[in-house]
């Protein structure tokens, strides 16, 4: 169970030419956000904690950090000196993810700091790029994450939680539906990872939004539960998935050509017994880890010019993706209508778009 004590606990080979900021075309882009909660670098990078019994395979991040990472971009080993941080202090989920999708840490501390109060990333896009609702989507497994994704209800698609999916009645949604009516995990205000992915699998292929946001949960709730073999299993289910998804905009023409996919954490967790917990308590879960793939680090990667050490030694926190994001949608960096946000778009995954953003 999420721990709510404050403070303790884009594809083709070819480049896409940079637009101005504030266009956007017809047919893209589009990106696909995925988190997965709670898990550790240590895992991402250098395979099972050797203080921990794992049997089987120790590979738990083939895909990632095999192919995937060479045609995209992945930081945050810190043995190898690369920092990604959490920007709020935190260091718990909810605070985490609102930081995310606002840009800049927010005042909330806690699992129970309620909803956002400014405008997100996800609802500007489906503003000022006059889209449909539909076409900006967000599956979750948690039933709080809608209060990190949106600061007015409703004004983007959100299923979340054990919440049926009613966009369509095709067989493949009313199974899901039905199996995750008669299949919950053992903690509250959820449901599992593997009905999550099912239904916003489905509705990428079905529906092609222009931003799709999902969020996977069971990681970290196995961490809290003191589970490392089923931590572990999941890490290796969720590295196919991220495979599965890669593949589907491959087989998606156009729209896969111009999709970007960014997969990171909401936060770290504890070293050693303290593996379990994550908080301000626990140093090391401030340290997360980024990946992204798309037309730009495609384009590097087919033509010998990935990105270079310098841009891996460069800091990056949570408040990098909503500019990165931004950028990628020929989208001015935001003001919150407080403060400039201070995260700065991440080049190396938006390109040319992310260039000219950093830069302002």
């Amino acid at each position: 169970m999420k721990r709510t004590a404050p403070f303790i606990t884009a594809l083709t080979l070819f480049a896409l030419p940079a637009l101005p900021l504030g266009t956007a075309r017809a047919d893209g882009p589009n990106v696909i956000l995925l988190t997965m909660d709670g898990v550790r670098w240590e895992e991402v990078f250098h395979g099972p904690d050797l203080g921990q019994t794992v049997d089987g395979d120790q590979a738990l991040f083939p895909n990632l950090n095999g192919v995937l990472a060479r045609e995209g971009f992945l930081v945050g080993d810190v043995k190898r000196g690369e920092s990604v941080t959490v920007s709020n202090k935190a260091q718990n989920s909810l605070p985490g993810y609102q930081s995310i999708f606002a840009g800049a840490p927010q005042n909330c501390f806690s699992n129970a700091c309620g909803r956002i109060k400014v405008e997100t990333f996800p609802e500007r896009i489906k503003t000022d790029l006059k889209l449909r609702t539909d076409e900006v989507a967000v599956f979750s497994s948690w039933e709080r994450i809608p209060d990190a994704v949106e600061h007015v209800p409703g004004t983007v698609f959100v299923n979340a939680g054990s919440t049926p999916l009613t966009t369509d009645e095709s067989e493949e949604t009313l199974a899901t539906n039905l199996a995750q009516s008669k299949d919950s995990p053992p903690w509250p205000k959820a449901r599992w990872d593997k009905h999550t992915f099912a239904h916003s699998l489905h509705y990428l292929k079905a529906n092609r939004p222009r931003f799709l946001y999902i969020s996977l949960n069971d990681t970290d709730e196995w961490g809290h539960k003191n589970n490392y073999p089923n931590y572990i299993a999941t890490m290796k289910q969720e590295d196919a998935w991220i495979k599965k998804i890669v593949d589907t905009l491959a087989e998606m023409g156009e729209y896969g050509k111009q999709t970007t996919l960014i997969v990171t954490t909401d936060h770290g967790r504890g070293v050693d017994n303290d593996w379990i917990e994550h908080g301000s308590g626990y140093a090391n879960s401030k340290n997360i880890w980024l990946y992204g793939r798309g037309p730009h680090t495609l384009h590097a990667a087919n033509t010998g010019h990935a990105p270079q050490k310098a841009e891996r030694s460069r800091s990056y926190t949570h408040s990098d993706i909503r500019p990165t994001i931004e950028a990628i949608f020929g989208l001015e960096p935001k003001l919150d209508g407080v403060s400039a946000l201070p995260g700065r778009a991440i080049a190396a995954i938006a390109g040319p778009q992310g260039k000219l953003s950093a830069q302002r």
